[in-house]
């Protein structure tokens, strides 16, 4: 999988989700933040700032993001997804996946719970979909707060489960440590 030319849709881009998407777009990666319309309003007018433990602090301007509630506008350029919903939410983002996005993306759950990935399966029959965990939390800006901020405010590297050649390396940037692991149910 070569990095430049694949496209990430943050399904469900929150606190974690503008946390990954932003350090995978700093990196260079292209990414498309699907988010519910508050965050998006929040993002198109000032942006995003991503801050961590060991002291960095990037900003994004709005023009640079690519961000929409609209899962039709999203989810079709997808190539990988990585879905940060709630665990509620797993049900609906899957019926999103399985009506706009195309067969052959990857699906990566990064949501807490050990049946999420499971429960994408079942729903996505034919899709890749691996299971993820992120080990570390992330804090929000107060609602109203220009930029959005979002700060890793624990450590970790999150799990993905081998599947895909090239995935670590897509994902794998500054700020957003990835590894591959073989027992993903262990780990979760």
């Amino acid at each position: 999988m070569a990095n430049g030319d694949k496209k990430i849709v943050i399904a469900g881009a929150g606190s974690i989700g503008c946390y990954a998407g932003g350090c995978l777009a700093l990196a260079g990666r292209e990414v498309i933040l699907l988010t519910r319309p508050r965050i998006e309003a929040a993002l198109r007018l000032g942006g995003l700032q991503v801050s961590d433990l060991e002291g960095r602090n990037r900003s994004i301007r709005p023009e640079a993001l690519a961000v929409t509630a609209d899962p039709a506008a999203a989810l079709p350029e997808a190539d990988v997804i990585l879905v940060t919903v709630k665990s509620g939410a797993t049900q609906d983002i899957a019926a999103l996946i399985k009506a706009h996005a195309r067969p052959d993306v990857v699906v990566v759950s990064l949501q807490n719970g050990v049946d999420n990935a499971d429960r994408l399966r079942t729903e996505l029959p034919g899709h890749m979909v691996l299971a993820g965990m992120v080990p570390f939390n992330v804090v929000q800006s107060p609602d109203g707060e220009q930029p959005l901020r979002v700060h890793r405010a624990s450590d970790g590297t999150v799990m993905v489960e081998d599947g895909d050649t090239g995935l670590v390396g897509l994902l794998d940037v500054e700020g957003f440590a990835i590894e591959a692991h073989g027992d993903m149910k262990a780990v979760l």
